[in-house]
């Protein structure tokens, strides 16, 4: 939004998740899942990386730089990131946010298509695609027998992982 020049622009984001911003990895509400870069390093501008720890202290927080903060916190930057680009646009900018899941695309030479779940089809000069954290892989060793284990979680960002987790 911040570089669509002069003429007639139009952002088509499709969003499958309510909160825009947040995705698997900072969409996490568990504060034991930090960041694995520090809060110094993590701007959202690759031409201002402190920006986020700039943020972190108007907000009123306490990090250092060099801390490794709440991955939820990140994710509330992300979205205020975001909601600040949005309101903030140009008049000649259009900005839609799509309620929908893209499932298909097609691109030629001078064009796409994003086709969504719904059905919709989008015609548009440019994709983007960003498909954010995937789940991870079982380990590459030759014995996944532990995969089947009650304690073995694939999925650290699952929100009842804590509640399935027994002292023992």
């Amino acid at each position: 939004m911040r570089n669509a020049g002069d003429g007639e622009f139009e952002i088509n984001l499709v969003e499958r998740r309510a909160k825009i911003g947040r995705g698997v990895a900072f969409g996490t509400s568990k504060d034991s899942h930090l960041l694995n870069v520090p809060a110094g390093r993590m701007g959202a501008f690759p031409d201002d990386i402190e920006h986020f720890h700039r943020w972190l202290t108007e907000k009123g927080h306490t990090f250092d730089a060099h801390d490794f903060v709440p991955r939820k916190i990140f994710g509330e930057y992300l979205r205020e990131v975001f909601t600040d680009a949005a309101d903030s646009r140009a008049k000649h900018v259009t900005l839609n946010l799509i309620d929908d899941e893209a499932v298909d695309m097609s691109v030629n030479a001078d064009s796409g298509e994003v086709i969504l779940r719904s059905g919709e089809i989008i015609q548009t000069d440019r994709v983007v695609l960003a498909f954010g954290n995937f789940m991870p892989p079982h380990p590459s060793v030759a014995d996944l027998s532990f995969t089947k284990a009650e304690m073995y979680f694939q999925d650290p960002w699952n929100s009842g992982l804590y509640e399935t987790i027994t002292e023992r």
